[in-house]
């Protein structure tokens, strides 16, 4: 019997230590917990890497105000290839916001950042002046087209887009040319007549064959005649190269030479914007197919000026 009984005993001993045995067995552990496990800071290192990388994600276009005077400007790009535009205010003197009563006519800058000292970036033009420095800290030090004094700006905030030529028809052409030619004429003491050639050809005759098609077919609904020829470089043209006059202009030596020199401003199509002085006439190359890129800048014109007369 007692035998028995501890026959029993070690029975249910030994079951139990097999128990004890199978939960005293490791579980196997997910992966998550295992790297939490290795590393309890992991997932807070995580988190600061992608807040990190957040902040310094910039947007494509930025605007900044300046500290004096509340005048806005917009940025589009950084390191490379970049674009600024100096956005019109109110009394504005500029030639760019007095040319198109109907619009502003601002220019694009094209520009190149550059990495500077402490990881700022500086934007130069094609002629190497800087325009814009920008710290690493976001402060920013502007040259306002037409000064020569720096002024401090810093970011605000503007539902801008990307920076490209609005736009613009051949009657918008049409206005910024008389409004050139009555303006460097003024300023010059000599007419400088701004010559856009004749309109596009489909715009006259649109309307006339719209009519012919409603007295063939009366009873047929009349079609709007077609919208004029977009127009966007060469009107953008005018008045980039009538802002860049009018720098030349300012002093007035330059406006001497120039009422002397120049007698007439021709826009002729091409597959690249250039400039050439033939006699007395500027002629200005525009290529009607690629944006900001087709035309001359302001400084370009007025550095061509200054070297050629």
């Amino acid at each position: 019997m007692t035998t028995g009984l501890k026959g029993m005993f070690l029975a249910g001993a030994a079951a139990l230590l097999a128990a004890g045995a199978a939960y005293a067995q490791p579980l196997p552990i997910s992966p998550r917990f295992q790297i939490a496990a290795a590393d309890p800071f992991s997932s807070l290192v995580g988190d600061k890497r992608e807040k990190k990388e957040h902040q310094h994600r910039t947007p494509d276009v930025e605007r900044f105000s300046v500290a004096a005077d509340g005048r806005i400007f917009v940025v589009e790009g950084g390191v490379g290839e970049a674009r600024i535009k100096f956005l019109c205010a109110d009394g504005d003197p500029r030639l760019d916001c007095r040319i198109d009563p109907e619009a502003p006519a601002e220019e694009i800058f094209l520009v190149t950042g550059e990495r500077g000292p402490r990881g700022d970036v500086i934007y130069k033009d094609a002629q190497g002046e800087v325009m814009l420095r920008i710290t690493s800290y976001g402060g920013a030090t502007v040259f306002w087209p037409g000064e020569r004094q720096g002024q401090a700006a810093s970011r605000s905030f503007g539902d801008d887009g990307k920076l490209a030529l609005p736009e613009a028809d051949f009657h918008a052409a049409q206005r910024r040319a008389q409004f050139a030619t009555a303006a460097l004429s003024a300023v010059t003491g000599e007419p400088i007549v701004f010559d856009i050639g004749p309109a596009p050809i489909s715009a006259p005759l649109a309307a006339p064959v719209a009519a012919r098609l409603v007295d063939v077919a009366p009873a047929a609904e009349a079609q709007p005649a077609p919208e004029a020829p977009r127009a966007d470089v060469l009107a953008d043209a005018v008045a980039r190269v009538a802002a860049g006059m009018r720098l030349v202009a300012n002093d007035p030596t330059g406006a001497r030479i120039l009422a002397a020199r120049v007698k007439s401003v021709r826009f002729e199509v091409g597959d690249a914007p250039g400039l050439s002085l033939e006699e007395t006439v500027l002629r200005v190359v525009y290529n009607p197919l690629t944006g900001v890129r087709g035309r001359p800048a302001s400084s370009d014109v007025s550095h061509f000026l200054e070297e050629t007369l």
